[in-house]
């Protein structure tokens, strides 16, 4: 199988309003700030992934970001090993309006640490 692993760091990009990653091969979303320099981000697409992991201050400084979609991942209120959702996992979506989070593993989870 063909397909991005991970996250490359995006530079030169600052215009992009929509990034599509949708049936890949990325597993996390990692703090590096790959992300972090599309500024006038609206739409990230990442789904059909095997996405268990979102580390807090992946999503910073994506400000204008109005839509996330993060369905058919494997993502799970499970803490086990650093996976799943974590403290701030969603910090710095702070205009968000949509947040696709369909066919993953939920159970349940404290909704709103993973904002702060």
């Amino acid at each position: 199988a063909m397909g991005l692993t991970e996250l490359r760091k995006y530079e030169g990009l600052s215009a992009l309003r929509e990034l599509s990653l949708e049936a890949n091969l990325l597993t996390s979303l990692p703090d590096d700030g790959a992300l972090s320099e599309l500024s006038d981000l609206r739409k990230v697409s990442l789904s059909h992934n095997m996405i268990s992991s979102i580390s807090k201050g992946a999503f910073s400084n994506l400000v204008n970001v109005e839509e996330v979609d993060l369905s058919y991942n494997q993502l799970s209120s499970d803490k086990i090993n650093d996976q799943g959702l974590k403290e701030g996992s969603f910090s710095g979506l702070e205009n968000i309006v949509k947040l696709d989070l369909s066919f993953n593993f939920f159970e349940n989870f404290v909704w709103e640490t993973t904002w702060t």
